[in-house]
């Protein structure tokens, strides 16, 4: 497991009401080679989504393990969850969005969330979506009432 940039223990507030995704194409991240870091390169999925009645180009925050990456063909479309706040984590002027459980089929590699990332040994599944979101508890006793 390899964490980069800082952490924190509550993640903003994430809105679980599935939208739809476009994938646009991929950015890629590559590691200064001057560094001493342990963090491979990897890619990111850009997408377009609707968020409050417009689009907005955004980047799907799962890292896709590479044995998944041709899945995500540009004009396919999959189902996300967006921050509520889209430009909460937005600190390299992209926002992101998460894959919903629908698509716990897909292998990954960690994730990115702007300003927190981590990167594990591939998986099926959302890591991501097992973490605290600043709303989840507001959202269990809302379900619980």
């Amino acid at each position: 497991m390899i964490g980069t940039r800082g952490w924190r223990k509550t993640l903003p507030a994430l809105d679980r009401t599935p939208r739809q995704a476009t994938v646009t194409g991929r950015v890629r991240f590559d590691v200064d080679p001057g560094s001493d870091s342990d963090t491979p390169a990897y890619d990111l999925i850009e997408v377009r989504v609707d968020l409050d009645g417009v689009q907005v180009g955004t980047t799907i925050a799962d890292i896709v393990a590479a044995e998944s990456l041709a899945r995500f063909a540009v004009g396919s479309v999959w189902d996300v969850y967006a921050l509520e706040d889209p430009a909460e984590l937005n600190h390299d002027h992209r926002t992101r969005v998460v894959l919903a459980e629908p698509h716990e089929d897909v292998i990954r590699s960690g994730y990115d969330l702007g300003t927190y990332a981590l990167h594990y040994e591939p998986g099926p599944g959302s890591d991501l979506l097992l973490l605290r979101f600043a709303n989840d508890r507001r959202a269990r006793k809302a379900a619980a009432s």
